[in-house]
């Protein structure tokens, strides 16, 4: 009796030594196409990048990853167009499921059956088989840059190998969806009190927002409607706040602002054809504060393009 109780205590604690835990993306969805060849990197652990394929029944993609340096461990998996992860690379923890890191990870899907969008899921931890990433440091792989290739097999049997296609660094989705609003409208609207009465009122009461990661480079894309992008961060009063916004591409004309948890315009800036922008002030009052990135219309371009930027900020506690 007592053994039995013995090895059931053993079992329990090590299933929660290696829960999966559910993590924030690193990064948005990043399209890609057969014949890339393209660089990523992990800041923080637990983190995760996501890139989506489109494929064709009889058609098959291979992912091979290479880490800069001798010290970043990776692993790397496959879900369908349904979502169910499928492939993965050769490391498989069968105790738990899991794809787990290793120096260069391999993957091939196979004969595909389906035709939709396909995941490809990078991890700088052990990969589970839902929407999450083992949380036992055991299964880290550390933190730096790698070099993702993929080439595919067509249903005709030629082959696309990577480095085939030569093209832009792919535009990522935006981080969070944005909530989208009526295109900019020729006149005013009325100022709702949500947001602050700009150059055209901006309203913030709708828009969906996730919080601000320090020290780390978040990339966003505004469509071409009038989304807007918000990202929370909680500080103290008096604490520093350096704050830098590069465009990555695009050409819509964008502003910049800073609310206090009271909705008070703390800084506001319309960049407009400005390439990158850094600014440090220290916050007033205690509280939440959202940094949002928004369409202005002033001097519209003529074709507008979807713009790419990203945003850093660093915060320094009050003395």
């Amino acid at each position: 009796m007592m053994k039995k109780l013995f090895l059931w205590v053993i079992m329990v604690t090590t299933a929660m030594c290696f829960a999966p835990i559910q993590i924030a993306y690193s990064q948005g969805e990043i399209e890609v196409e057969c014949g890339q060849i393209l660089e990523g990197e992990f800041t923080d652990n637990i983190q995760e990048h996501n890139y989506l394929i489109n494929m064709a029944p009889r058609e098959s993609f291979d992912v091979a990853l290479e880490p800069v340096g001798d010290f970043l461990l990776t692993a790397v998996a496959a879900y369908g167009p349904s979502g169910i992860r499928f492939a993965g690379n050769s490391k498989y923890n069968t105790t738990f499921d899991t794809y787990s890191v290793e120096k260069s990870p391999r993957m091939t899907s196979g004969i595909l059956s389906a035709r939709g969008t396909y995941k490809i899921r990078v991890a700088n931890s052990a990969i589970d088989a839902g929407d999450s990433i083992a949380s036992n440091d055991l299964y880290w792989g550390g933190v730096g840059l790698y070099t993702l290739s993929i080439g595919c097999t067509t249903s005709s049997g030629q082959k696309i190998e990577p480095g085939d296609t030569l093209q832009p660094t792919p535009t990522p989705a935006p981080l969070p969806t944005p909530t989208t609003r009526p295109a900019i409208p020729n006149s005013d609207p009325s100022f709702t009190g949500i947001g602050f009465p700009g150059l055209a009122p901006v309203d913030f009461s709708t828009v969906a927002k996730v919080p601000l990661l320090l020290d780390t480079v978040m990339t966003g894309v505004l469509p071409t409607g009038n989304e807007i992008l918000g990202f929370t961060l909680d500080a103290s009063a008096g604490d520093t706040l350096d704050l830098s916004y590069t465009r990555v591409s695009g050409n819509m004309n964008l502003g910049l602002v800073v609310l206090s948890e009271d909705n008070k315009v703390f800084f506001q800036a319309s960049l407009v054809t400005s390439t990158s922008l850094a600014t440090t002030f220290t916050l007033p009052t205690a509280g939440t504060y959202t940094i949002g990135v928004f369409r202005i219309n002033l001097v519209e371009p003529e074709e507008v393009e979807p713009t790419v930027f990203q945003l850093q900020g660093s915060l320094v506690a009050a003395e």
